[in-house]
């Protein structure tokens, strides 16, 4: 894994390093590393003196290497490499020779990722603020290596840090632009990965490999799992009693966490304390010697059409570090080096198995595989077919009927926007209505309900989510299910289309493979669809874009305004994230005093649930809606807000322990009486839904070891789960804590209350667009200074602010081949006019 951070402190690293580490503690002495360090001389371990000129800005002999060069110069960044953990305990666990070997993997690994960073992202700047940027000749990097966490668990890592200056091909020197640095950062980690993959193969380890990392076969999970989970209890104590990561004095074990640095480290202390640990786990010296084989296994051939496949499986179009990254993954299994990585590449770009598409705007190459484009042509000709399909039009006098029929109901007229959506989609065999967050789409989707209805059409409703299934079964009265559940059903041959209207909802997250697909049965049945949702939200997890697509080329009928948020300027706000202007929008959260600026991103994780929990407790008849973008950030909050309901009395103290399987990943809970729990996996045999909140009103033990666990879900039905049945066939558990929410899945909801909004800077325009406008009233949002002064200095929140704002601008939503093919074909046709 490659984490990075600034370089605040440079003595943090050299105050740790000592040449007699073994004898009289510390971590090893410094190394210099990238030809950059090599162009200036130093070589092997560091020289303070040098070190301190360096990240400084000065060259070895005091003079200047870049224009503000000495107190005020930004030192560079920490790149921080780590193995997994089964490495750590392998390292913990060896004698002194195999710690020697497992040191040496290590530091060969970290050094090819640094050559493939010189080769590919070091860019130096040049001009006036930098505005030039030019391939530089290398990078100087120094390299602290580290035995253990700041918990003082074993944790085998390597700092490199990349000074903030680089040579030029003229001989020159100046800073570098770090935007390369990060948007290389995975294909990078992906070089280091399987560089070490290859050179613990060379010890004997067996490796074992699972989507994006692998573990040393042979090395209990469990162990892995305990070492992994001390550092994140240290966490839970700390944020229990309310303080971030710069408070002091409150327990030995919380004080680990909240030192600036790592305490001094004993070494020969200890490896004999981890060996006496894993001992008395049962897992000795012996055990480790035979997990290792006599040989190192063959190199076999990389699978091509396989690396294709999971270059793309995800977006239509790619970089070209993400191709590296995925040709590195499938190294890691197959045996090869970093110069086979790189052949692979260009012969995959060479022999049109990757097709050029151009450059985004961060001047990235992109490319896609020509079944992704054949694919993406083939939908948009369903597309056309479908729109040109004239049995669907419906004259003027019959949609307004429906219209009345929904405003007399409803006691107030639809706007002029939801009336025109509801005839603007009552023409052709495929219409598409878009509609902001908190807009009424619903209103008119029910009219148009009505009105094919009364035309003689059955109307029937298709969703991603069994979650939005229900949503739109309950506003609308349109029968509907899960997609699949439909893909299901035509296959068997158990329903068909014929005479229907199918109202696709949440359109914007179907995948341009499954669109296809869809449009195929329509097409053959002769029915029409209607693609609802908005282009502006969150896209499909994988290869998303088609709606926007389809929208641009083909016309969409659009409701703008926002009605959800109760004041004026709040809903002026949410338009603001939508379309891209997220500052004004900043700035009113501001001025209400909606945006929370903490040093940590512990501090942030504190702050959102402490606001959360003191809204629940003033307002017990709102909702209060923990959001953040990952579910690592999610299980922080959940975790949080559960030590806190304990404290309380509100959760019980079973603490029964389950694995867990969410979002196609394991991950540990404990759940007790009283928790608030999400089920995570459609099981309609138990008429157990994927999504649906509840509270855990008891735990029975089974015979068999397993548990019944009760459920009060938030629908008001009373379920019971066995955790021997709503499980994967590794005995997975469908189930996670549901004190907080991804943002992805929080998409479609409304809370009537206040939202609690835990911001890092992964979160662009649709994320932060959707995570603000899921409230009634207000919005708070958590951000961290360190992480925003990661991308550049500020001297106050107000330049945060800013850079906050910049962050939420940014429009990464997915895009289609088309999109790149239409624009190169234009782009043709004007150079031959």
């Amino acid at each position: 894994m490659l984490s990075v951070n600034k370089i605040n402190d440079l003595t943090y690293y050299s105050n740790l390093a000592k040449e007699d580490y073994y004898l009289a503690g510390g971590e090893p002495p410094g190394l210099w590393a990238g030809t950059g360090a090599t162009m200036l001389g130093l070589r092997g371990q560091i020289d303070t003196a040098d070190y301190q000129n360096i990240y400084t800005g000065f060259a070895p002999d005091g003079s200047p290497l870049c224009e503000r060069a000495g107190e005020n110069h930004r030192h560079g960044f920490d790149f921080c490499f780590s193995p997994s953990k089964s490495v750590s305990v392998a390292f913990a666990r060896g004698n002194f020779e195999l710690r020697r070997q497992l040191q040496q993997a290590q530091l060969h690994a970290v050094r090819e990722a640094i050559s493939f960073m010189e080769t590919h992202a070091a860019i130096s700047r040049r001009g006036k603020d930098g505005v030039y940027h030019e391939q530089s000749a290398g990078l100087v990097a120094s390299l602290f290596e580290h035995s253990s966490s700041r918990e003082q668990q074993m944790q085998l890592h390597t700092h490199c840090l990349i000074a903030n200056i680089a040579p030029r091909f003229d001989d020159s020197w100046g800073t570098i632009e770090s935007r390369y640095l990060f948007s290389w950062r995975k294909a990078a980690d992906g070089i280091y990965q399987n560089a070490l993959a290859q050179q613990l193969k060379t010890l004997g380890f067996k490796l074992e490999f699972n989507q994006h990392a692998f573990e040393i076969a042979g090395i209990p999970q469990h162990i892995c799992e305990y070492y992994s989970k001390r550092a994140a209890a240290i966490g839970v104590a700390l944020a229990l009693v309310g303080v971030d990561s710069s408070a002091s004095a409150i327990g030995d074990a919380i004080k680990l966490s909240t030192r600036e640095h790592k305490q001094a480290v004993d070494r020969p202390a200890l490896f004999q304390k981890w060996s006496q640990e894993l001992d008395d786990f049962g897992f000795t010296f012996e055990d480790l010697q035979a997990t290792r084989q006599n040989k190192r296994e063959p190199t076999t051939p990389l699978p091509i059409q396989a690396i294709l496949e999971n270059a793309v499986a995800e977006q239509s179009v790619i970089r070209l570090q993400d191709a590296y990254l995925a040709v590195a993954r499938s190294a890691q299994q197959h045996g090869h080096d970093r110069d086979s990585i790189e052949q692979t590449v260009m012969q995959l770009l060479t022999d049109g198995q990757l097709v050029e598409l151009g450059r985004d705007e961060a001047k990235n190459l992109l490319f896609s595989t020509p079944a992704m484009i054949r694919l993406e042509q083939e939908l948009f000709t369903q597309a056309q077919q479908l729109q040109q399909q004239s049995n669907f039009a419906i004259p003027t006098e019959q949609v307004q009927p429906a219209i009345d029929k929904i405003e007399a109901r409803n006691g107030f007229p639809l706007s002029k926007e939801q009336a025109q959506a509801v005839h603007a989609v009552c023409l052709t065999g495929l219409d598409v209505l878009q509609g902001v967050a908190g807009g009424g789409k619903t209103t008119s989707v029910e009219a148009i309900k009505i009105v094919y209805e009364h035309a003689g059409f059955q109307v029937r409703g298709a969703c991603i989510a069994k979650s939005a299934v229900n949503q739109l079964k309950r506003e609308t009265g349109i029968q509907s299910s899960t997609l699949a559940k439909l893909f299901d059903q035509l296959e068997r041959g158990q329903t068909n289309l014929a005479k229907t209207v199918l109202v696709l909802d949440e359109a914007g997250q179907i995948g341009s493979k499954d669109l296809h697909k869809l449009m195929q049965y329509v097409i053959k049945a002769g029915a029409k669809l209607i693609l609802v949702g908005e282009d502006k939200q969150l896209n499909a997890i994988n290869h998303g874009g088609s709606l926007r697509f389809l929208s641009e080329q083909l016309g969409t009928a659009r409701i703008e305004t926002i009605r959800r948020q109760r004041d004026k300027w709040a809903r002026e706000a949410v338009q603001q994230l939508r379309v891209g202007n997220a500052l004004p929008a900043l700035q009113a959260h501001d001025q209400h005093k909606l945006i929370h600026w903490h040093d940590s991103k512990l501090g942030c994780i504190v702050d959102v649930v402490n606001h959360w929990h003191s809204y629940q407790q003033l307002n017990p008849n709102k909702q209060g809606l923990m959001l953040a973008n990952t579910w690592e950030q999610v299980n922080q909050l959940s975790n949080r807000a559960r030590a806190l309901y304990q404290a309380e009395g509100k959760v019980g103290q079973e603490n029964i322990p389950l694995k867990c399987w969410v979002a196609d990943r394991p991950m540990d809970f404990d759940f007790s009486t009283g928790d608030r729990i999400k089920l995570t996996r459609n099981d309609y045999r138990r008429n157990l839904t994927n999504g649906t909140l509840g509270s855990i009103t008891g735990i029975e033990r089974l015979r068999n070891g397993a548990y019944q666990i009760g459920i009060k879900a938030d629908d008001g039905r009373d379920l019971s789960i066995r955790t021997d049945e709503y499980c994967d066939d590794h005995g997975k558990v469908y189930m996670a804590l549901g004190y907080a929410m991804t943002v992805y899945s929080s998409q479609g909801s409304t809370v009537n209350g206040n939202t609690f909004v835990l911001y890092n800077p992964q979160m662009d325009r649709a994320s932060c667009y959707v995570a603000g406008s899921r409230h009634k009233f207000y919005c708070h949002w958590f951000a961290d200074r360190t992480a925003i002064d990661l991308l550049e200095e500020h001297g106050n929140d107000q330049e945060r602010l800013n850079t906050l704002a910049t962050l939420m601008n940014r429009d990464s939503q997915p895009q289609m081949t088309l999109d790149y093919v239409h624009k190169n074909e234009q782009q043709e046709t004007l150079e031959i006019a």
